[in-house]
This record gives C-alpha cells, structure tokens and sequence, in this order.
C-alpha cells in the first residue's frame, strides 16, 4: 500500500486533498491511503479514482469545509 500525506504545514506533503488525489495515476493498481493531518480544509473533491482511502487524524481536528457552507469531517473509523 502507497501512503500518501496532505499536510497543510508540511511542506513535503500536499496541501490539498485534492492535489495528492490528481497525483495518482489513473490506471494504479495497488491500494492508496491518503493520510491528512489536522486542519480546516475548504475544498471541493472530485474523486473520479478507485482504491483510496482517505484518513484524518480526528473528527474534531480534521475538517473538510466547502464553500457553499457545507461541512463535512474525515476520520478513520
């Protein structure tokens, strides 16, 4: 499995969800994890890509804000 990290401090990971999801190649064929760390997030996603999982590190301390007023968090269960 690739670990890939979105870190809006870090500056070796990706800022954006978004960015670290349009790095995949289309055609991968091993499982994607997308690990997040703590932040407020104001995207929108497009996920068009199969075997992802996305992880943030808290419900309370990772968030995905869209613009039009919607929120949403991100949290391994």
């Amino acid at each position: 499995m690739t670990t890939i990290h979105v870190s809006k401090n870090d500056p070796s990971a990706f800022s954006t969800l978004q960015e670290a999801i349009l790095s995949i190649d289309d055609r991968h064929d091993e499982a994607i994890r997308i690990e997040v760390a703590p932040g407020i997030y104001e995207e929108k996603l497009f996920i068009r890509k199969e075997n992802i999982e996305i992880v943030g590190d808290d419900p309370l301390t990772t968030v995905f804000r869209y613009g039009d007023g919607r929120l949403r968090r991100v949290w391994n269960v």
